[in-house]
């Protein structure tokens, strides 16, 4: 940003080299989701997960619908907006292990399934959007 304020351009190696590391980045990203998944759900926990799924995801897609809906809100916020509340809930997932008792397996299943269905719903809003 500095750079860039200050119009200083860098070297094109310097670029060409940057532009290789940070093309690694989507492949890092979706290699460690890979590696995070755990789809291994237990019988005693699929009511609890689907409750917790629903309640994670319904208020999600109603506050989308919302927030698409208003016609005062700029585009892009909109959305960046929805896509944020269909995120996967890997960000709190030391807050739900807590509301869990500590129960670290059903908290990992609950993530895994969380990151499925965000990949989902966000491709789904993002092809009707027509992006």
């Amino acid at each position: 940003v500095i750079l860039s304020l200050a119009s200083i351009n860098l070297p094109v190696i310097v670029m060409d080299l940057v532009g290789i590391v940070g093309g690694a980045n989507t492949f890092l990203a979706k290699f460690m989701s890979g590696i995070a998944l755990e789809l291994n759900f237990e019988r005693e926990n699929i009511d609890l997960l689907l409750k917790c799924t629903l309640s994670r995801y319904l208020p999600a897609i109603l506050v989308g619908i919302i927030i698409t809906s208003l016609s005062f809100i700029p585009l892009t916020i909109k959305y960046a907006l929805t896509l944020v509340f269909l995120a996967p809930a890997s960000g709190s997932a030391a807050i739900f292990t807590d509301r869990m008792n500590g129960d670290v397996e059903l908290s990992a299943q609950f993530n895994s399934l969380s990151i499925i269905l965000s990949i989902i719903l966000m491709s789904a809003y993002l092809i009707y959007l027509g992006v």
